[in-house]
């Protein structure tokens, strides 16, 4: 099912190959492996979450922090630190939060950030690019009932393309 931002939930029809081929293409994209940690602070029930980030990590062969706590800054920064996260899937609000809340990240431990979920301005990637330094940061789109794959671009691509 797909609620990204309609009321109502909305079927998304995708078939065994489908799903295999978003697996593989994804893997291949984010280049994930068995050493890597995936945190996963977004809605765990939307199918681009399912495929684009829960089925690629357990494909890769990669370990997952799981939590229920509330996705403040501070906490995202201490599980990142005590959980040697490697690999950050989150929604550009919760990004928006740790900036604004000036909390800083380790650059150390964490490779990625792959956030998706909401259309994502120009001012606003740049301004991720500027304070997430030395991260790779990845923006997917898609399952939904207009795509059929998932769609990931770096930032790099995307301000090289302008879009407002």
């Amino acid at each position: 099912m797909n609620i990204w931002n309609h009321k109502k939930p909305k079927g998304v029809m995708l078939t065994n190959s489908n799903i295999k081929t978003s697996i593989l293409n994804i893997s291949n994209f984010l280049n994930l492996n068995g050493h890597d940690k995936i945190s996963i602070i977004k809605n765990t029930t939307n199918i681009s979450t399912l495929v684009g980030e829960i089925f690629v990590g357990i494909y890769n062969q990669c370990s997952f922090f799981l939590s229920n706590y509330l996705p403040i800054p501070q906490y995202i920064s201490s599980i990142i630190n005590d959980e040697y996260i490697s690999i950050l899937f989150a929604t550009p609000s919760i990004l928006i939060n740790i900036l604004e809340s000036r909390i800083k990240i380790n650059i150390n431990l964490i490779n990625m950030i792959h956030f998706s979920g909401k259309f994502v301005n120009y001012e606003t990637i740049y301004k991720f690019m500027n304070y997430f330094t030395g991260i790779n940061l990845i923006q997917g789109y898609g399952l939904t009932e207009a795509s059929p794959r998932i769609t990931q671009i770096s930032l790099e691509d995307m301000l090289s393309k302008k879009i407002q």
